[in-house]
């Protein structure tokens, strides 16, 4: 069953709109600073199948959404299969894959990231 949100001239689905909001979210992150952080740690070195930037929407979403384990994650994620690009990824990654990312090295650049990304965030 989809859902449609009728606010705007035509109907829209409810998933797309979900999408669109966390993309929004997602734009506001420098991506450049991200990419020269994991350039800088060597983050994706190693990494075989999903990136730094698909392990990173993962945790947004993990909060946003309030996963609490891989598989919400995943299968969240997954739900969104067609529109997965607007992220910035091209597949939703696999349980296995997220769990061999949670390293120190990538962990390292998320710190370095969120630590540079505070000082550059405009006040409200």
């Amino acid at each position: 069953m989809i859902h449609y949100f009728s606010g705007a001239k035509q109907q829209t689905p409810l998933s797309m709109i979900k999408v669109s909001l966390f993309n929004q979210i997602l734009q506001i992150i420098p991506k450049d600073i991200f990419n020269n952080l994991v350039g800088a740690h060597q983050s994706d070195k190693h990494s075989k199948g999903i990136t730094s930037w698909t392990h990173f929407v993962s945790m947004v979403f993990s909060h946003l959404s309030q996963s609490s384990s891989l598989r919400e994650i995943t299968t969240g994620l997954r739900s969104a299969t067609g529109n997965l690009n607007h992220l910035g990824i091209t597949r939703s990654p696999s349980r296995s894959s997220l769990f061999t990312l949670i390293s120190i090295e990538t962990l390292s650049s998320f710190r370095s990231f969120t630590l540079s990304f505070t000082t550059t965030l405009p006040l409200v």
